[in-house]
């Protein structure tokens, strides 16, 4: 499936402009000298299995933001910072979030508390991680990046071809998944930020040499055994593979797989062929310190265009490209953060076809300038993340570091005790019922910001507030 010549020819360019985003971001909670906090998930906002913006994920101290699905980028990084200010507001006063994904203070294991949920099973299976792969490497985090194109790109596509729409999905995801893994080396090379981590955390005492680009990417960050390698080559060895390895007991379930391509759309992978994967979940990404949230609302953009182009561009060498991928990534993620990449020219060349995409979709002159600064850095590494990391560690060290970046976030995000940044525009009364319903796990939607229109939903029922205070109660 030729998907360039049919946009091209059929006028689809629109449509496939069309996708939605969402972001998961995973954060320890820590205390003013650096140090993993002990105390249990905050008890003003349980319950946390009920909340779709505030859970936990491996520990009681490793707190998971969840943004809504959004249309842009602009939303999505919106939903994120909102939902952090909520946190923030309603963590102990001498507590922060720590915005690097490893800590730069491990506690003794024993410290460590695992998450604590209502389904006993969500604990067992925590506990049995710990078994397997030992507490230090779980307590890593990053930036999960859900991406989903439009439906009715997807409906054209399969009217123009003479297919079934949910073989076009799945086709279209699995190309888009090889793709990410044969080139996700260019995404650890500009956003790799976890060079460096303590002894204790190399639990069998074997660590790389110096600084890396990316441990968290790397070997040595939260994968599986070398013996678990499932196929990307089809959906059917998809399947196959994976629900092997669960069938033999060598992964608990299925979700045990720590890819950094997750498809998401049934409850078990064997539904997908019959369901249709409804979108895929990007697990690469290193928590970039910089950013307040984690991941710059530009960088959001970046990606949705690198992901659109991995779909435009044909596949080269499908018989390898998951092996080749694997093996750059690796040497990337391990590569000096100070040096040029092995892969430049590759680099240069797949920039170019962003370039060429961004041509046909008359994108903005914004987006040329975002793809204009991956090629300066792919260039000079020095302006890469993981280098500026280094530098400030050089002046000082990782601890200080970390700690005054999650000050001066907290700090920004409690500046206005009685309002939202994000949502500084709108009425304080409309802010108060975005952060309530954000705290205690009411799903909102601003319908129209001059209008303070606000959609608000929980166990299927669905309200409507204008102006903070309006419902459908008042007969007015």
């Amino acid at each position: 499936m030729e998907l360039k010549n049919i946009i091209k020819d059929n006028n689809l360019e629109e449509l496939f402009s069309k996708v939605t985003i969402g972001i998961e971001k995973e954060g320890q909670r820590i205390l003013e000298n650096g140090h993993i906090t002990k105390t249990d998930h905050p008890k003003v906002l349980e319950p946390r299995h009920k909340n779709p913006y505030i859970q936990t994920d491996f520990a009681e101290s490793q707190i998971e933001l969840i943004t809504t699905p959004e249309r842009n980028e602009k939303d999505v990084i919106r939903v994120l910072n909102a939902i952090h200010e909520v946190i923030l507001k309603n963590m102990p006063e001498d507590e922060y979030i720590w915005p690097l994904s490893i800590p730069a203070i491990l506690p003794d294991e024993k410290d460590i508390k695992v998450a604590q949920f209502e389904k006993e099973w969500d604990v067992v299976y925590r506990e049995y991680l710990v078994e397997k792969y030992g507490k230090y490497k779980q307590m890593v985090s990053g930036i999960h990046y859900n991406f989903q194109i439009d439906d009715n790109f997807m409906k054209s596509v399969a009217d123009i071809t003479n297919n079934n729409v949910v073989n076009v999905k799945n086709d279209i995801y699995m190309k888009l998944a090889r793709q990410f893994l044969r080139y996700q080396w260019l995404l650890v090379y500009l956003y790799g930020a976890s060079p460096f981590a303590e002894d204790k955390y190399f639990t069998d005492g074997k660590k790389p040499e110096g600084f890396a680009r990316s441990l968290r990417t790397s070997r040595y960050g939260y994968v599986n055994d070398d013996d678990i390698v499932v196929s990307y080559s089809s959906l059917e060895k998809y399947i196959s593979d994976l629900t092997g390895y669960v069938k033999d007991k060598k992964l608990i379930a299925e979700k045990e797989f720590y890819s950094s391509v997750r498809f998401r759309g049934a409850e078990t992978v064997a539904d997908l062929p019959k369901k249709g994967i409804k979108y895929i979940e990007f697990r690469l990404f290193d928590l970039n310190p910089f950013a307040p949230f984690g991941i710059l609302e530009k960088d959001v953009r970046f990606i949705h265009l690198f992901l659109k182009t991995l779909v435009w561009i044909e596949e080269v060498d499908k018989k390898n490209s998951q092996k080749i991928g694997y093996e750059y990534s690796e040497k990337t993620a391990l590569s000096n953060p100070l040096s040029v990449s092995e892969y430049l020219e590759e680099g240069l060349w797949l920039l170019n076809q962003m370039k060429e995409l961004a041509e046909v979709l008359h994108l903005s002159e914004s987006d040329r300038l975002i793809i204009k600064e991956k090629e300066d850095e792919l260039n000079d590494p020095m302006l890469t993340i993981a280098a500026k990391l280094i530098n400030s560690y050089q002046e000082t060290n990782s601890v200080n570091v970390g700690m005054e970046l999650a000050k001066q976030y907290k700090k920004e995000a409690l500046k206005e005790n009685y309002s939202l940044n994000a949502y500084a525009n709108m009425e304080l009364s409309t802010q108060a019922v975005i952060e309530d319903a954000i705290k205690i796990g009411l799903k909102v939607q601003v319908i129209d910001e001059n209008d303070q229109f606000l959609r608000l939903e929980y166990k299927g029922k669905i309200e409507y507030v204008k102006n903070g205070n309006m419902t459908s109660k008042d007969s007015y």
